[in-house]
């Protein structure tokens, strides 16, 4: 009768471990987008979904430039919101592609969509932050030859550099 009382705290407290674990990967970094989006300024940036992931928009006028950010894995990408709406109010049109856990997909082919969507953007900017920064990196390299397209890759760390440079 004691090894099956001990044999069921075990249990019980492994179970416990494991649902608090579930339900921390589950829920990590689940930000409430409308909440989120309260920080945009509607008045001048639109936000929208995407296939796989989130646009925003200027309004009223075209963007002359594309910015796509790569999310980092584990990361819900509407947090990423209200920093790129300040890009999206100054004529960017950012792209936040929706990074899986596991990456066992291309996702290149959703950014190549994405290019192929807007043809009054005149230069593109792909970013990353940690293991996004590989896949922006790697699709960065598959189209940094192409002479039609302006195309750069800059580390998303260093965002406050690349808008005074532009």
């Amino acid at each position: 009768m004691k090894k099956l009382k001990s044999f069921l705290i075990i249990n019980i407290i492994i179970f416990l471990f494991l649902g608090i674990f579930i339900f921390l990967k589950i829920s990590y970094s689940q930000s409430d987008r409308l909440y989120l989006e309260n920080f945009v300024d509607k008045r001048f940036v639109s936000v929208s979904n995407f296939n796989n992931g989130v646009i925003l928009t200027p309004k009223n006028r075209n963007g002359f430039i594309g910015y796509i950010i790569y999310p980092k894995n584990n990361k819900d990408i509407n947090s990423y919101i209200p920093r790129m709406s300040k890009l999206s109010e100054r004529g960017f049109n950012v792209y936040i592609i929706k990074n899986p856990i596991y990456m066992s997909f291309d996702k290149n082919k959703v950014v190549s969509k994405i290019m192929n969507l807007d043809n009054s953007i005149q230069k593109w900017i792909v970013t990353g932050e940690l293991d996004g920064e590989v896949y922006a990196k790697k699709f960065y390299n598959k189209c940094k030859d192409n002479e039609i397209l302006n195309i750069s890759f800059y580390k998303y760390d260093k965002l406050n550099e690349i808008l005074k440079e532009l």
